[in-house]
């Protein structure tokens, strides 16, 4: 797993088309945004992919960053239709599962998705 910046890590695993992306605690504006400038980079390929969210250690986020993911979300809808086979996110408190749930009953997800406590809940792993 590849530290990105001080907010995420990356990992790929090529074989299944899979990545993993795993958040820290805290992130502050610009390790956030670049966060989602490597996010829409997952997409240059144009290749279906899977990715696991592992959110388990967030524990503060500002307004800001849930609304500029809110947008990300909503800009990306046609993209995420063409190359995002599902997505898993592995949340265990209840603070990041609340975010979650809000932002997606505002921009409903245009794929399946699950929301684990653990990782090993997945079973494609």
């Amino acid at each position: 797993m590849a530290l990105v910046n001080n907010w995420f890590s990356l990992e790929k695993d090529s074989e299944k088309n899979l990545i993993t992306i795993t958040f820290e605690s805290s992130a502050t504006d610009s390790e956030f945004d670049y966060y989602l400038e490597q996010y829409k980079n997952l997409y240059r390929e144009n290749e279906t992919i899977t990715i696991i969210f592992d959110a388990r250690k967030i524990n503060n986020l500002s307004l800001s960053q849930i609304f500029k993911k809110a947008a990300l979300m909503q800009s990306m809808k046609a993209i995420h239709k063409k190359q995002l086979k599902h997505f898993y996110v592995v949340a265990n408190s209840n603070y990041t599962i609340n975010i979650i749930k809000s932002m997606f009953s505002i921009i409903k997800p245009v794929v399946p998705y699950n929301i684990y406590n653990t990782i090993e809940e997945i079973t494609i792993l």
